[in-house]
């Protein structure tokens, strides 16, 4: 697992503000660049939705080692959902950063 922070924390935080109230969601490759995913969902403030096709473009031409796929908690719930572990992609690495007070919090699963 990798630490979440400097510049990897910032990004990952602008963009889950930016998105806010609606969950983000991405990637984070081995060499910390954030590549941040449409959310399909139609419910996108209580969980999100990526499309494989999506997945497919954004990682062409990337090294594929150390892939991180994360998503975020604008609520602030710590932790992934029922539903975050049911609908588990097949990435090695899940990160849920949930919105405390201006900072993220990380929960790995």
């Amino acid at each position: 697992m990798r630490i979440i922070e400097g510049k990897l924390e910032e990004e990952l935080l602008r963009i889950a503000l930016l998105r806010s109230p609606h969950e983000a969601v991405g990637l984070i490759l081995s060499n910390n660049e954030v590549i941040e995913l449409p959310n399909h969902s139609s419910e996108a403030n209580a969980q999100f939705e990526v499309h494989r096709e999506d997945i497919v473009e954004a990682l062409s031409g990337k090294d594929l080692l150390d892939i991180v796929f994360w998503h975020s908690h604008p609520s602030g719930g710590i932790g992934p959902s029922r539903v975050d572990i049911q609908q588990r992609t097949p990435f090695p690495h899940h990160l849920v950063i949930a919105i405390d007070q201006g900072a993220i919090v990380s929960s790995w699963y």
